[in-house]
């Protein structure tokens, strides 16, 4: 298809909609007494200071000298004295997307977000973009059809949820006995049947959230916003969290700096020499007309496929570059000890390292691990991965800040075939919940074409992708957060997905690596190792097996219905 054809579908006809139609709801509920520029004069002050420690209330006495100091300090990029300052956000009405794709893609930040796992999403929790009032429609239709079939898979698979809790749980049948014990074995098989069922729900999901961050951190949000791929819906974030800050200190712009235009952006410029390469123009619109096009779905294809081939049918797959990470860490535990690991042999030194019995920082709750000489040794080696999880896996996944990943542009997909995952328990339950989910998730890829028909734009049309679309990540760790996230979810109350690829993550390190391998494991087997009882830290939460006596095979063969 040329590109002359694909432009009658008018890409940019909704472009003038788009700076009024997002409304995130941003309130500071929490923020350092002391303004963001204050703290880093005086911080910056105090490295110079002979005096002693440079307080606030001085660092504000000169404002010619505070300005001077903020701004060559935030030019030379000195950005750890605008550490010092934090804000916490109360933040409402934005998309899971906008979530996954930027607040949440990078390590600087804490987040509490509300659950869809346990908490049932209603009908009118959802985002919609500014578009027309037909388009509008279309898009409600879809998101309204997808909110149905969630519901329905709730109630036909919270039986076999509730049928899976008894046979674990065999003393909750007597509960069954009074009305008050059945709702609450209800109550927690519908929990479990609405974790599946959310992979059917639109990203365009609203959420809640805690967002807590420090003022570099927020200052690069404001420069980094015009990043290609970034959605008008987190621009109108950024802005409102911006101008909430510097109503409380107008000094704080000082040390801002303007956003880049989106054309001089790295991705840009890639996608619309690409663009160019395949016959459409460099312009925003020719760049838009190219990723609804054949050739740019047949590239997401070529891309997808090769991605497979390279899984070879896993959820994830260790890349090379390990099979000297034994020796490694027993280098740099030994440097660490001194003399006092001169005599020990390399499999001594990993098990010191490595065996809670030893190292009881690897079973302490509150994960010290970072603050100990010994266990920062694990910071020495690192393993790379490539996997494939759903939006809603990854959302979770990415929670891991200290792991971080590289996934897809998503938009970039919009015109490319169906491409997602299906949940155990859907397979499972076969029949009409299978046939309901696979109804649901194809009516969301149609509804997204039929928007890009009508012109809607592709980062708009992307908010229908299903939270069961399936995304292509590259992810690396130093073992020292593998562990820590391997011993949070490896713990059968994780998230299925995420704990099926932690399952085959320990499985090709164990291969490559016995003794780092043998050390992955869920909290439960850590503290048993520490001797630390109860060995299940989890309290009510337990999930009813006792994992720390499995082998790791028995471990990865345990059921996940729930």
């Amino acid at each position: 298809m040329s590109p002359s054809q694909n432009k009658s579908n008018k890409p940019d006809q909704e472009r003038p909609q788009h700076q009024a139609g997002f409304s995130p709801g941003v309130t500071i509920i929490a923020i350092t007494d002391k303004p963001p520029s204050t703290l880093a004069t005086g911080a910056a002050r105090t490295c110079y200071a002979s005096k002693g420690i440079i307080l606030p209330d001085e660092a504000e006495n000169n404002a010619e000298l505070k300005k001077k100091i903020y701004q060559s300090t935030a030019t030379a990029g000195h950005n750890t004295v605008q550490q010092h300052h934090h804000i916490t956000f109360a933040i409402d009405n934005i998309s899971r997307h906008a979530t996954w794709q930027f607040l949440h893609a990078h390590p600087f930040y804490n987040s509490e977000q509300v659950s869809q796992r346990y908490v049932t999403v209603k009908p009118d929790n959802f985002i919609t973009p500014p578009l027309t009032n037909t388009n509008k429609a279309c898009f409600v239709r879809h998101v309204n059809d997808a909110v149905k079939a969630y519901y329905e898979l709730i109630e036909l698979l919270t039986p076999i949820t509730k049928e899976a809790l008894l046979e674990r749980f065999p003393a909750k049948r007597k509960q069954l006995r009074t009305k008050e014990g059945e709702r609450a074995i209800l109550r927690d098989a519908k929990k479990k049947a609405q974790e599946v069922a959310r992979y059917v729900l639109p990203v365009a999901a609203s959420t809640r959230l805690y967002h807590t961050i420090s003022a570099i951190t927020l200052q690069r949000y404001h420069q980094a916003k015009n990043t290609l791929g970034t959605p008008t819906e987190v621009r109108a974030l950024v802005d409102a969290m911006y101008s909430a800050v510097l109503a409380t200190d107008p000094d704080f712009a000082m040390a801002s700096f303007a956003p880049p235009p989106q054309e001089e952006t790295t991705a840009w410029r890639a996608l619309t020499g690409m663009a160019k390469s395949a016959g459409y123009d460099e312009s925003p619109e020719g760049l838009e007309t190219f990723i609804r096009s054949e050739a740019c779905a047949h590239e997401v294809h070529r891309q997808r496929e090769v991605f497979e081939n390279d899984l070879e049918g896993r959820v994830v797959k260790l890349l090379d570059g390990h099979e000297h990470n034994e020796a490694i860490l027993a280098r740099a535990a030994r440097a660490v000890l001194g003399p006092a690991g001169a005599h020990l042999t390399d499999e001594e030194l990993l098990r010191t390292v490595l065996d809670p019995a030893s190292n009881p920082h690897l079973s302490t709750p509150t994960n010290t691990s970072t603050i100990s000489p010994v266990t920062r040794a694990m910071q020495s080696i690192t393993y790379t991965f490539m996997k494939k999880l759903s939006h809603t896996a990854d959302s979770q996944d990415q929670r891991h800040r200290m792991v971080p990943s590289t996934t897809p542009l998503l938009f970039l997909e919009v015109a490319a075939d169906p491409y997602f995952i299906t949940p155990e328990l859907i397979k499972e339950a076969g029949g009409a919940a299978q046939r309901i989910y696979t109804q649901a998730i194809h009516n969301l890829y149609r509804g997204i074409k039929t928007l890009l028909n009508k012109g809607t734009p592709a980062e708009f049309s992307q908010y229908l992708f299903p939270n069961a679309h399936a995304i292509r990540i590259i992810q690396q760790g130093n073992l020292l957060h593998l562990y820590h996230k391997h011993t949070m979810r490896q713990c059968l109350n994780a998230q299925e997905e995420i704990w099926k690829a932690t399952i085959q993550e320990a499985e090709q390190i164990r291969h490559a690596n016995p003794i780092i391998g043998a050390s992955l494991a869920p909290p439960c087997v850590h503290r048993k190792d520490a001797h630390q009882k109860p060995y299940c830290p989890e309290g009510p939460r337990y999930c009813g097996i006792p994992v720390w006596n499995l082998e790791p095979s028995a471990l990865a063969n345990t059921p996940r219905t729930i």
